[in-house]
């Protein structure tokens, strides 16, 4: 017999608040198995993935999360999340996280009773669907035109701007040259105030720490980064992180050095469609991921939206780092959808504040 949902929602509930080390011992004293630690779980990590995104973009100014055991026991269907954007509008969001293209999200009678939930709280009803590895969000009036069946085309229609995303196609191939030493002698590091990491020592739990970076298109330096430049040039390193990570997964060299020394040469493809939110979360993910810690880090997200807290990277932080990259002859287009129509605008139009006052590396 399974575990019951009841309790694997209770260890939820407290993971996020307490160490790693207690909440194994919590995991093992309620005789959890491997399937309610994997899978049965993964649901809740890809609702963190959805909140860290949403929150990151910096239009949410407040989040406040509705608990499934109190609907069950009042008997009132309600939604996940209520969004209060800094706009003032208000949205009711209901999470799927493991949507199968065109297969029902949800019965036409839970979307009249969580319609009505979302104008008690008023509201407006919205669905934010998993869908082939991207977060998208549909309107219930979307929802329901489609007799809740969405289909692979549906992204065209997603609202996730309203939220703050933007989507931008990369359309050069992206060369990244990591050079790490395995003592730590001195190591490349950046300062990111008002956050809970003051001072991030860049480093790989395999590789060692990082000396030097260097960015390359065509085989045409664009930026090199070490020590002396480091605190002026390394947020941009940070900053594409999604881009470097996308380039890793297409294409690795690692090559051993002298003295202990390991070059890495990692390439994108010649076009990347990337989201805002890809770049804010992923230096946190890669953090994570470089501490060989497993899953997501659910108990910096919770502390990060609980507190409001700033993030460690901010979207006019993205946006000037590509707006580097654009300066130095990079191919980068926005692009966004009227009517299902793709509309592609170049990145010098879509964000000229970028380019009117100061040299965008300056971020």
């Amino acid at each position: 017999m399974g575990t019951p949902m009841e309790k694997i929602k209770a260890y939820q509930q407290i993971e996020s608040f307490i160490s790693t080390e207690l909440a194994e011992q919590v995991a093992a004293e309620m005789e959890f198995n491997d399937d309610d630690l994997g899978l049965r779980l993964d649901g809740k990590d890809s609702e963190y993935d959805f909140l860290f995104r949403c929150h990151s973009l910096g239009e949410i100014d407040k989040i406040i999360a509705f608990e499934e055991s109190a609907s069950r026991l009042t008997r009132t269907v309600t939604v996940d999340f209520l969004f209060v954007l800094k706009n003032g509008r208000r949205l009711a969001i209901e999470v799927k996280t493991t949507q199968q293209p065109n297969k029902s999200i949800t019965s036409a009678k839970r979307l009249k009773e969580q319609r009505e939930f979302a104008e008690l709280m008023s509201a407006e009803l919205y669905y934010a669907v998993f869908i082939e590895g991207d977060w998208e969000l549909f309107s219930a009036v979307y929802v329901e035109s489609k007799k809740q069946i969405l289909g692979k085309e549906s992204y065209k229609v997603s609202e996730m701007e309203i939220l703050g995303e933007r989507y931008f196609l990369i359309s050069d191939p992206i060369t990244l040259k990591s050079y790490y030493r395995e003592q730590e002698k001195k190591p490349l590091y950046v300062n990111i105030p008002e956050t809970e990491i003051k001072k991030w020592i860049i480093q790989d739990n395999d590789l060692g720490y990082a000396e030097k970076f260097i960015i390359e298109a065509y085989e045409q330096n664009i930026l090199t980064i070490n020590r002396p430049n480091a605190q002026k040039f390394m947020i941009i390193i940070l900053a594409l992180h999604a881009l470097f990570s996308a380039a890793a997964n297409n294409h690795r060299e690692v090559i051993k050095q002298k003295h202990g020394r390991t070059l890495v040469i990692d390439t994108s493809e010649n076009v990347v469609v990337l989201k805002l939110s890809d770049f804010l979360i992923e230096p946190v993910y890669n953090l994570w991921r470089s501490r060989k810690k497993k899953g997501i880090p659910r108990k910096f997200i919770a502390h990060l939206v609980d507190k409001d807290e700033r993030e460690l990277m901010t979207p006019a932080m993205v946006l000037m780092s590509l707006a580097y990259l654009y300066e130095k002859g990079i191919r980068i287009n926005v692009l966004s959808y009227t009517n299902e129509i793709e509309i592609s605008t170049e990145f010098i139009d879509a964000f000229p504040e970028h380019f009117e006052s100061e040299n965008a590396a300056n971020v």
